[in-house]
């Protein structure tokens, strides 16, 4: 899929920027106040590439203009759910592209929340096409920051952009995923339209859906789009990209349960677990704490972690482990955003776990120096982990164990440090008696 993004996706919160609309009219007004244009240059101040043109035509540049829309607000744009959203598809390839009509930076800083690093490529102009990879975040209309000449708010200039090879690696590289999503167009002007048009007109072969909270006809772009109403999605941006981040976890459970069935399947001597409780628990908690569940099972130092970058099998070893502590003890598991997991019984906490993964190539030395590294994301968790358990490590449990210090004696009772007399368990010692490490556990 393809997603163009328009204004509309910067309204909420925590992202809260303002339609071009209403920063059209402030923009103008302080155009008047400092006499930069006079009443009378333009005629509708709500449409931003009209101001735009009404600037131009007065000063032959568009600095004044720019210079007077919120650039620091752009520039630290907080990304709201739906950002995030966007970026973890991106990351997970179920996006192709995500093309913002915007100026702000929320995409941008989406991607360094979630940890993309060279996993998408971000095109901020023509110039860029030739980076153009497999997922990739296209600044349609330049961003914040461009110099104020490059910014596309006028209808001549974008006609100029889309000459020759901007258009054509648009055609090529990211048009041709079988379907587009147009969401959050928010207010119309002259520029947006026209590119609506533009990008449509390239779209022969490909299902089109526009998502906005307002009534299709109150919509200027259902008109421009041309699409049948049954492909108008009356929704909110952050609501939209739930649902749609939610299509994806099915899949990913899908195929978690089909590692979990295989895995069980290959030992027949394991007690048959059932992961179904834990997977409905996952798919409540969605795509965001799944991504940096999966990150802190397998001790990465990234923030989210695609599927596609871990095996689903050595995950599913993970989660039948969990199944089976939830059967011995009775108890139900939570799951927590920090890679933690909690039984409780009732209302009581009676065990509290951190699974880690060697993902099939880190040994056990490797694994307790990272879960040593990733303590700090628990150090002051009101229920802290006594014991890891471990999966995913070739050759099994080595005899030595690394000191919890090499400088300073363990300090178990420290406000600081917290207890770090951790306990480190192998999955296939749990499985094999589990009753004897019931003690280790609460």
């Amino acid at each position: 899929m393809v997603l163009v993004a328009g204004a509309g996706c910067s309204v909420e919160a925590p992202t809260r920027l303002p339609l071009a609309s209403a920063a059209s009219r402030e923009a103008h007004r302080r155009l008047l106040a400092d006499n930069a244009l006079h009443e009378g240059d333009c005629d509708n101040p709500d449409d931003l590439s009209a101001v735009a043109d009404a600037v131009w035509s007065a000063h032959n540049q568009q600095h004044p203009l720019v210079d007077r829309l919120p650039k620091t607000e752009f520039r630290n744009a907080e990304p709201n759910d739906g950002h995030l959203l966007a970026a973890a598809l991106l990351t997970e390839r179920a996006l192709a592209a995500v093309m913002t009509l915007n100026f702000d930076l929320a995409f941008s800083h989406a991607l360094s929340w979630i940890g993309a690093r060279g996993g998408v490529s971000v095109i901020e102009g023509p110039a860029d096409h030739v980076d153009l990879g497999a997922a990739n975040l296209i600044y349609l209309h330049r961003n914040a920051s461009a110099p104020a000449d490059q910014w596309i708010v006028r209808t001549a200039a974008l006609a100029a952009e889309w000459r020759g090879t901007w258009q054509e690696a648009l055609a090529t590289r990211v048009l041709t995923a079988p379907v587009a999503i147009f969401a959050g167009l928010g207010t119309p002007a002259a520029v947006l339209l026209e590119t609506v048009q533009r990008i449509r007109a390239m779209l022969d072969q490909v299902r089109v859906f526009q998502v906005d909270p307002v009534a299709p006809e109150d919509s200027a772009f259902f008109g421009a789009l041309g699409i049948e109403p049954a492909a108008y999605i009356r929704e909110g941006w952050v609501q939209f990209m739930r649902d749609l981040s939610s299509r994806v976890v099915e899949e990913h459970l899908a195929a978690l349960a089909g590692a979990c069935a295989d895995l069980l399947a290959q030992n027949h001597q394991w007690h048959p677990e059932n992961v179904a409780p834990l997977s409905q628990r996952i798919r409540e908690a969605g795509l965001l704490i799944f991504g940096q569940v999966r990150a802190r099972w397998t001790l990465s130092d990234r923030r989210y972690l695609p599927r596609h970058e871990i095996a689903d099998p050595l995950i599913a070893d993970v989660l039948v482990a969990i199944a089976l502590i939830e059967r011995l003890f009775g108890a139900t598991a939570v799951i927590t955003e920090d890679g933690i997991v909690d039984f409780l019984a009732g209302a009581r906490t009676i065990a509290t776990v951190l699974p880690a993964s060697g993902s099939g190539v880190h040994r056990w030395f490797a694994v307790e120096g990272g879960v040593r590294r990733n303590e700090h994301r628990w150090r002051y968790r009101g229920a802290r982990p006594r014991c890891v358990i471990v999966a995913g490590v070739p050759g099994g449990r080595q005899v030595v164990a690394m000191p919890t210090s090499v400088v300073a004696e363990a300090e178990p009772t420290s406000v600081i440090r917290g207890d770090a007399l951790l306990r480190f368990i192998d999955v296939d010692e749990l499985r094999t008696n589990p009753e004897a490490l019931r003690g280790a556990l609460i």
